[in-house]
């Protein structure tokens, strides 16, 4: 078994492929980076089987494992506005899973009849501690600050946390907080955080089973599009307002 880490650049990404089927390998579990099934070509002139983890990309020729990511972040906002809040910001990533779980949001917040200011909403192309921090900062620097923030990644959390921390912000007193990913950061953080927590090794179980079956039947072997479950965990970060 090999591991490579593409760094989420779309272009280590590509080159950790060609790298993969230069080993010869016989079939190759992804996390993908690029949503462009173009940078998959070369596995399928390979005949190498890809199964996609986390992460979808529009096309038909792969196997994927995810969670329903639409309707987690859907569930997530649902339960701040449950909770009395409807001025509540968003930040997210501007990819596939980022976007879907945006989508969510947005359909809540729909549902509930609650419009979005456009100042609410932060996103950058991928996930990191940097967006959820810059973007904290400029939520915290409005006159009318969100009583809620909806973060859609662990690395955007933190982040998020770390602002929250330099400004003196207390959660959920001042703000409340609602995340993604089961990680470190919930056992460490007090209060204990609000997530959507995927199941991973799920996921990962999945995708290993899906991969053995295509590696050993081909194509007779029905194309799977598996959608699993996410957990709604209650901690203390959201306070009933």
């Amino acid at each position: 078994m090999m591991i490579c880490d593409s760094n989420l650049d779309a272009k280590q990404e590509a080159e950790n492929i060609r790298f993969c089927l230069d080993k010869q390998v016989d079939g190759i579990l992804l996390m993908p980076v690029s949503d462009n099934p173009a940078v998959l070509a070369p596995t399928v002139r390979a005949e190498i089987p890809v199964v996609l983890l986390d992460r979808e990309i529009e096309s038909d020729a792969f196997d994927c494992v995810t969670i329903d990511n639409k309707n987690a972040a859907e569930r997530a906002t649902d339960y701040l506005i449950d909770n009395g809040h409807n001025s509540i910001a968003v930040i997210h990533s501007e990819e596939y899973t980022g976007n879907e779980r945006f989508k969510g949001f947005l359909s809540s917040m729909e549902k509930a009849g609650v419009k979005v200011p456009k100042q609410y909403i932060y996103s950058a192309h991928v996930h990191s501690t940097e967006l959820g921090y810059n973007s904290m900062k400029a939520l915290l620097k409005l006159k009318e600050r969100p009583t809620a923030v909806v973060t859609t990644n662990y690395e955007v959390s933190l982040g998020v946390i770390m602002a929250m921390n330099e400004e003196g912000i207390r959660c959920p007193e001042d703000i409340s907080l609602i995340g993604f990913d089961e990680l470190i950061l919930p056992m460490v953080m007090r209060p204990k955080l609000t997530l959507v927590a995927q199941p991973m090794e799920d996921i990962a179980t999945e995708g290993a089973r899906i991969l053995l079956k295509r590696i050993e039947e081909g194509n007779d072997f029905p194309r799977q599009r598996m959608s699993l479950y996410a957990a709604l965990k209650e901690g203390e970060s959201v306070r009933k307002i």
